[in-house]
């Protein structure tokens, strides 16, 4: 959702890589619902390459993006890491053990090749919700 479930799993994402802490639930809506303006200012500025994918509907698609509670997916997912000057890689869970243990599966990446050498936020997509995937500080 970027029914602010995907605006919010990408601000904790990139809030936990900068700073190693979480955002407290209401600087976490806050910063999810401006992830959402900027992603929908960034699909308009890159109309020309986003309007062949959301043929006929461009300008509603990103007004009703805008709005809370409209779920975003691919193409937001798509423009997000030009705002977060950083990669995204989805993963989901899968079911791998006989014991009906599961694991996740890389299922996409974006911006690798626009911003090498950042670290990605990652998200796990559930088949209808994003989450961050959180990431562990390495031993020391």
């Amino acid at each position: 959702m970027m029914q602010d479930g995907l605006g919010r799993a990408l601000a904790q994402g990139v809030h936990q890589l900068e700073t190693g802490k979480l955002l407290p639930e209401r600087q976490l809506l806050r910063a999810g619902f401006q992830l959402r303006r900027e992603v929908c200012k960034e699909m308009t500025h890159r109309r020309e390459e986003l309007e062949p994918f959301i043929t006929g509907i461009f300008d509603a698609y990103v007004e009703a993006m805008a709005l809370e509670g409209c779920w975003g997916g691919e193409p937001e997912l798509a423009v997000a890491i030009h705002c977060l000057q950083r990669p995204v890689v989805v993963y989901k869970q899968v079911r791998k053990t006989l014991l009906g243990g599961q694991t996740l599966e890389k299922v996409a990446v974006y911006g690798a090749e626009e911003y090498p050498g950042k670290s990605p936020v990652c998200v796990l997509f559930s088949g209808a919700h994003y989450d961050t995937l959180l990431q562990v500080p390495a031993a020391r």
